[in-house]
């Protein structure tokens, strides 16, 4: 696809984007959610566009790079910091214990708290996963019946994300040009094997916070089945980086026990 032809596909689906965002404005104004990424980037600016009503809202994560912390402050002032994971890990983690594919209680406690009794305004696209393949464009958060979504570029492939950040010139993380596809959480128990090891030597610090909440929960709750099964911290820990469920873990690692 030439530049000119993709310019031409771009500008369409600007313009239907800011449409529907005109469209769909409520009384009260968009809840825009800002994770600092690329995708929240062009929903601020989308809206800017559009002339609406907003506030943006960022959901402090523990387990967020710094540079998300240091974009946000630096190219987006506006947007206000909510901090409903604040006991992440004194208060959460000692109940829940480290979050897997299944029981994903950190995205519950950091991701889909905020803009309840709100029409909430999001960056999330069908390019992402298939799992997101699924979603509409305007849909009821299922976790709140007050909440509604607009996911006003779902339809974007990445393609035209980045050739809109170079036709406007929109400042972006740094870690997209330091080989990061997506920006999320340090650790997310979505990441493969691979993505989280790169993640951890990468950030040291966050690893070791992910290390030490789980030592101690492992420690506390030994009574349980299947971490009776692990028997030690190390096997728990490195079960979690597997990515396996625990009977496949323990099968591939029976001569350490």
């Amino acid at each position: 696809m030439g530049l000119m032809q993709l310019n031409e596909m771009g500008w369409n689906k600007i313009e239907t984007a800011i449409e529907v965002i005109k469209q769909n404005e409520p009384p009260e104004g968009y809840y825009v959610a800002n994770s600092g990424g690329k995708d929240s980037g062009i929903i601020v600016d989308l809206c800017k566009k559009a002339g609406v009503k907003f506030d943006a809202h960022y959901n402090v994560s523990p387990i967020d790079p710094p540079e998300v912390y240091k974009f946000l402050k630096e190219y987006h002032p506006e947007t206000q910091w909510e901090y409903f994971a604040r006991g992440f890990w004194n208060e959460y983690f000692p109940k829940f214990g480290l979050p897997n594919r299944r029981k994903r209680w950190c995205c519950k406690v950091i991701k889909e708290c905020g803009g309840s009794g709100r029409l909430v305004i999001t960056g999330i696209r069908w390019a992402e996963s298939t799992k997101r393949k699924s979603r509409c464009q305007i849909e009821v958060s299922r976790q709140d019946s007050t909440k509604r979504f607009l996911h006003s570029i779902i339809c974007w492939s990445d393609v035209e994300v980045w050739e809109y950040y170079r036709m406007f010139k929109l400042p972006y993380l740094s870690l997209y040009d330091n080989g990061w596809e997506r920006v999320g959480c340090i650790g997310c128990p979505q990441a493969t094997p691979t993505q989280r090891q790169f993640q951890f030597i990468h950030y040291p610090k966050i690893a070791q916070n992910w290390r030490n909440a789980a030592d101690k929960y492992f420690v506390k709750h030994l009574s349980n089945k299947y971490l009776a099964q692990l028997s030690t911290t190390d096997n728990y820990w490195n079960w979690w980086l597997s990515g396996k469920s625990v009977k496949n873990y323990l099968n591939e690692h029976q001569s350490k026990f």
